[in-house]
């Protein structure tokens, strides 16, 4: 029930961004963090829901014509393992942009959902993950600010941490590019965005 819940929140909101030209949305173009009015904010708390829904807006350069959300997890080697995602291919009219809001919803069981709306909506969903560890601390960071979009690198815009222990070192999303600081946490789950020609 909590799942379909965030899903309508989710496409409303979602559809309410698209079809209005808000001013929370991203005038130029880059990436960043949806900012709920009062109202939206006010609707996930009622539904318990403000900590498990992340949005982000993003409006592509023109040449862009593709979005792909990756996911990974953290490697016992302290590489990246891709873990799911999805693209958005934009079709041959080159007047069409690549603009809207990706949220990405977390769940009890570590999976991920996204929804992506721009020229249409296309939703994907990770594996769940079964772990046999009790996850006693958890820690996530979201994309904070405004980011300049540079084709075909990837732009870290959540990284969430679990360990079974009781401490977790400080990240930011920015350290998806330096692993090393999540030793000794037991689960590290990353979402990246990457827009192409």
């Amino acid at each position: 029930m909590k799942k379909n819940t965030a899903f309508i929140i989710v496409v409303i909101t979602a559809a309410a961004l698209v079809g209005c030209s808000s001013p929370l949305l991203v005038n130029r173009e880059g990436v960043a963090p949806y900012k709920l009015t009062a109202s939206e904010l006010e609707l996930l708390q009622s539904l318990g829901l403000d900590n498990d829904v992340n949005l982000i807006s993003f409006k592509a350069p023109q040449s862009a014509r593709s979005l792909a959300v990756g996911v990974y997890i953290l490697g016992d080697d302290g590489n990246w393992i891709a873990s799911g995602g999805g693209r958005v291919l934009l079709g041959d009219d080159d007047t069409d942009r690549l603009e809207g809001t990706l949220a990405v919803i977390f769940r009890e069981d570590y999976a991920l959902e996204f929804h992506i709306n721009t020229k249409g909506r296309a939703s994907y969903t990770t594996n769940k993950l079964d772990l046999d560890l009790e996850m006693l601390l958890s820690s996530r960071s979201f994309l904070s600010d405004y980011r300049e979009i540079e084709l075909n690198q990837e732009i870290p815009v959540a990284v969430m941490a679990y360990t079974s222990g009781t401490s977790l070192r400080a990240f930011g999303v920015d350290n998806f590019f330096t692993p090393e600081v999540f030793a000794g946490a037991d689960l590290v789950q990353a979402v990246t965005l990457t827009f192409t020609e």
